[in-house]
């Protein structure tokens, strides 16, 4: 029977030879500048602007607003170690958003790659293709249009969520391309 190995790496992703420290909530991410500077051009510009003195024996503190898992997802994906998979839309969301907001676009290249396959098992099309919307996933978009049949979706008195991150047009529009695929008219 195998023996569990320890993560070498657990959560928070911290290292003794960081060099920075990144706050989120309770969470701090000691990690190095240089790598973060190579990857990111939000923290490129970040460490580019004059520091306040510290002392030669303490670290930086950069407080981050981020969800702490996102950001742990999000750096474990920068450094070279065993990449973090996205296991629910609600996770790949999440750390999409931070990936983007530090600019980090081959994280977030790989993970609107998760979404969408994660969109293409979502059991609702209307859900699937709101969040596809919502994120630019154009393949995921498509596919979801093509599964959302306006004959037997009726409104519910729960919609999903997402609705309230497309606007009135985009749903037009999907409406309106399952319309001509059914050959339905008028309303």
């Amino acid at each position: 029977m195998p023996v569990p190995v320890e993560d070498p790496f657990p959560f928070p992703l911290s290292f003794d030879d960081g060099d920075v420290i990144l706050r989120a909530g309770d969470a701090e991410f000691k990690v190095h500048i240089c790598l973060l500077r190579l990857v990111s051009p939000f923290f490129r510009t970040m460490f580019s602007l004059p520091q306040p003195n510290v002392g030669k024996s303490e670290i930086p503190v950069i407080p981050m607003d981020d969800n702490a898992a996102s950001l742990d997802f999000v750096l474990r994906s920068i450094y070279p170690l065993k990449r973090p998979l996205a296991t629910s839309i609600e996770q790949a969301q999440k750390v999409l958003e931070v990936a983007e907001k530090l600019d980090v676009e081959y994280v977030a290249g790989a993970v609107r790659t998760s979404l969408s396959e994660l969109l293409a098992a979502e059991p609702n099309p209307l859900r699937s293709w709101a969040i596809a919307t919502r994120h630019g996933l154009e393949g995921a978009q498509k596919a979801a249009i093509l599964r959302f049949d306006p004959n037997s979706y009726r409104p519910s008195a729960t919609p999903p969520r997402e609705l309230l991150y497309v606007n009135g047009l985009q749903y037009h529009e999907l409406v309106e391309a399952r319309k001509k695929s059914f050959g339905i008219r008028g309303l």
